[in-house]
């Protein structure tokens, strides 16, 4: 057999392909080329195909799928000039197959080329009998050797099994050409590592695929298994992992260790749960023993083998260096954990839960999209003809309502257009409706009274968010306290991270301001540094689940907070955190909070509605909306005190005014921007009502703070009236509902009629 074996070969190059299957194996045929091909690229190596059904890839009705070279190493079980070649799949249309992890890698590190990524990976595996199943040196009886001692990096036949199969993996790997930088024995009987690195890019992921196919065709020859997964062995034994260390060219540099290393880890902790499901079947091996963390909770340290990412005394001392995720399990896709948007300038990307999102200030920055734009002359940015635009362009005068919806699969950011009565063109001109079935103008801008306009409103797009939302906020889109343009809105969600969107780019996910704020169920408030995505301020001044929070319209500094301990504060981010636990002073509530926002003022403290920025309303479980004057805090803010029990009780000093707005909690609240002092609230009676913010304080003043009483139920669903907050039996048209103050109650019923309402004074003749 050998003599064959040694027959000469001529001008023939023997390229034996080797891919990943559907079940996360490797798998390889040989293909006879010409010398030819030594000159070429790897990618212009010839493609070939394979039975997919075979492999878990393709059904048996249409089971070609298609190899496609990447990579090219030296053969070192056949030498010479023959070629291992590591290729990923396609299907014969072109597209990658869902197992093909590479190519987003590809995709991801192209993109993040110019941070200069460096990765090595440690790969642990045992080597098996295949008789019993079971580790080299353990007995074949069923027992156990002697425990976890004297394993690790050990010398002498006692304790170690299988160097030689090690040794010849080793020269293996430097003949074929990878980057394999070390072994050693490893802390369990029968296990060992070899490690691969550093590399740049998705070469990493190659070389670790291939370095694992050497070894396993070595072993094969020798008649032993190779085992890579997470926890071969139960009981008091170390399971085997693929700790990546990671570092950018920023990470390398002097002060890297503050500057990259620590945000890095800290945007690691906010995708932790994410990053586990993509490292591999951790369930019995990340479980805080055997030099694991728990895969509950994420966790770093300096040296910490006990720790989800560990970084080297040196790279402390030398403040610089890199960091190790000891996550990934040994079985992992090394092209899927280096698929890692730490590789990406996350000045960019504000913690977003989708994995490697990269962003480009235009698309002529994207390569994907140029490449295609510049093969046809295209200008990269004309991503859309003019037929197209009608769809996909959001016009100045699309009135637009926003909202975040849960559904049974799937939680979406939904953008509804509102087509009102009249329409704009693009040059902001109006144009007259004549569509039949809404409405015809007679030729005068009037439509006849017997054919109503009823608006309608439809979804022009919708995003997929990445956990179930809670709270939605516009954002006023403004760096450095500049109005930098643009339509934002930000996501909560049950998730940790803030998700904030351009409104007037489709797909489109940007950190938009220097700063954020968000509250928690956990009752702090976290201040969160846009550029990086971490917390610049936490802040523990609330003793309840926090419910709502508002910047300054003109402070950038003045944080509006309030919740469910019953207060309502305001807090200078600039100065140290309050005392914690409840110890903001603030305003005493009468009940949990439901909403909170600033007022939209007045220029100047005229005409009853107070200056912007001075004022702020609330909505509370019991039903009542209040207006508070927020210059009468003074230093009592966030001093002093604990936590106070919520309820009724003496006027605040801040109040301005106050009306029992809902029948039960009123739950919602909206401000016209053009119109200050006109206020909306929506509450569990399923009413919504216009309120008029200089009638309620003008009542207050006159009444003593005193909330006024609920609005009465309607007479008709169809009937919305109108009320001044200091109204007289008889003075309004309102059908001897006048005991009703300073709203409007609108139509909640699906009747289509829209909204019918009578001017009052209290209101100026706005309805």
């Amino acid at each position: 057999m050998e003599a064959l074996l040694n027959l000469p070969q001529g001008d023939s190059v023997f390229a034996e392909y080797v891919w990943i299957d559907g079940y996360g194996k490797l798998r390889s045929k040989g293909r006879t080329l010409t010398r030819a091909i030594l000159t070429k690229a790897p990618t212009e190596l010839p493609k070939w195909n394979y039975d997919g059904s075979s492999t878990s890839q393709a059904p048996g009705s249409d089971s070609e799928v298609i190899l496609r070279p990447q990579a090219v190493f030296k053969d070192p079980f056949r030498a010479g000039d023959n070629l291992l070649v590591m290729c990923d799949t396609y299907t014969p249309a072109g597209e990658p197959l869902p197992t093909n992890s590479r190519y987003s890698c590809a995709k991801v590190q192209e993109a993040a080329k110019e941070h200069e990524p460096w990765f090595g990976l440690e790969q642990e595996y045992f080597l098996t009998n295949l008789k019993t199943g079971r580790p080299l040196g353990f007995p074949d009886d069923g027992s156990e050797p002697e425990a976890q001692k004297w394993y690790y990096c050990g010398v002498g036949a006692k304790y170690i099994f299988g160097r030689q199969i090690v040794e010849a993996h080793w020269r293996a790997c430097i003949y074929a050409g990878i980057s394999i930088s070390g072994i050693n024995g490893e802390v369990a009987c029968g296990q060992w590592e070899f490690q691969v690195g550093p590399v740049t890019g998705v070469a990493q992921g190659d070389q670790m695929w291939m370095a694992r196919y050497i070894l396993e065709r070595i072993a094969e020859t020798a008649g032993v298994g190779v085992d890579y997964s997470a926890k071969p062995v139960k009981g008091d034994w170390n399971g085997s992992g693929c700790h990546s260390n990671f570092s950018t060219a920023a990470m390398r540099a002097p002060g890297g260790y503050e500057n990259a290393i620590i945000p890095a880890l800290e945007r690691l902790a906010l995708k932790h749960e994410l990053h586990i499901k993509n490292y591999g079947d951790n369930t019995e091996r990340l479980t805080g023993k055997h030099e694991t963390a728990s895969m509950e909770k994420f966790t770093w340290g300096a040296a910490d083998r006990g720790a989800s990412c560990r970084v080297g005394h040196d790279t402390v001392k030398e403040g610089c260096g890199y960091l190790e995720d000891r996550r990934p399990s040994g079985d992992v896709d090394s092209t899927a954990s280096t698929d890692s948007d730490d590789a990406v300038d996350v000045s960019d990307v504000l913690s977003s839960g989708v994995e490697a999102l990269a962003l480009f200030p235009s698309n002529a920055d994207d390569p994907v999209l140029a490449a295609g734009a510049a093969a046809d002359g295209a200008d990269p940015d004309a991503v859309y003809d003019e037929e197209e635009l009608s769809d996909v362009l959001l016009r100045p005068t699309d009135a637009l309502v926003i909202a975040a919806v849960a559904e049974e699969d799937a939680s979406l950011l939904a953008f509804h257009v509102v087509e009102p009565a009249v329409s704009y063109g693009d040059d902001g001109a109006a144009l007259a409706d004549t569509d039949e079935e809404e409405g015809r103008d007679d030729g005068a801008g009037e439509r006849p009274p017997e054919v109503p306009y009823t608006p309608h409103a439809y979804v022009h797009h919708d995003l997929i968010l990445p956990a179930f939302p809670l709270a939605t906020a516009w954002t006023d889109g403004r760096v450095g306290g500049v109005d930098a343009g643009g339509s934002y809105v930000a996501v909560g969600s049950f998730g940790p991270a803030i998700d904030v969107f351009d409104v007037n780019a489709m797909d489109s996910l940007e950190a938009v301001r220097e700063y954020l704020a968000s509250g928690s169920a956990d009752s702090t408030v976290k201040v969160w540094d846009a550029e990086t995505g971490v917390a610049a301020t936490t802040l523990g001044h609330h003793a309840d689940k926090v419910q709502a929070v508002a910047w300054s319209p003109v402070d950038d500094a003045a944080l509006l907070t309030a919740s469910f301990d019953g207060r309502l504060a305001v807090v200078d981010v600039r100065a140290p955190p309050p005392p914690t636990g409840g110890g903001a002073g603030g305003v005493r509530l009468s009940a949990d909070v439901e909403a909170a926002a600033w007022l939209v003022g007045g220029a100047a403290a005229g005409g009853g509605v107070p200056p912007v920025g001075t004022a702020v309303a609330v909505t509370t479980e019991d039903g009542v909306l209040a207006l508070h004057d927020v210059r009468r805090l003074g230093g009592a803010a966030c001093g002093g005190g604990g936590r106070k029990k919520k309820g009724k009780g003496r006027a605040a000093a801040t109040l301005l005014g106050s009306v029992v707005a809902h029948a039960g909690a009123a739950t919602a609240m909206a401000q016209s921007s053009a119109l200050p002092g006109l206020l909306v609230t929506g509450g569990t009676d399923k009413y919504v009502r216009v309120w008029d913010v200089a009638a309620l304080a003008a009542a207050a003043a006159a009444d003593g703070g005193r909330p006024g009483p609920p609005p009465p139920s309607p007479a008709s669903p169809r009937t919305a009236a109108l009320w001044e907050r200091n109204a007289e039996p008889g003075d309004s048209e309102s059908d001897g509902e006048d005991e009703v103050r300073g709203g409007m109650r609108l139509d909640s019923s699906d009747t289509g009629s829209g909204v019918e309402g009578e001017e009052d004074d209290g209101m100026d003749g706005r309805d």
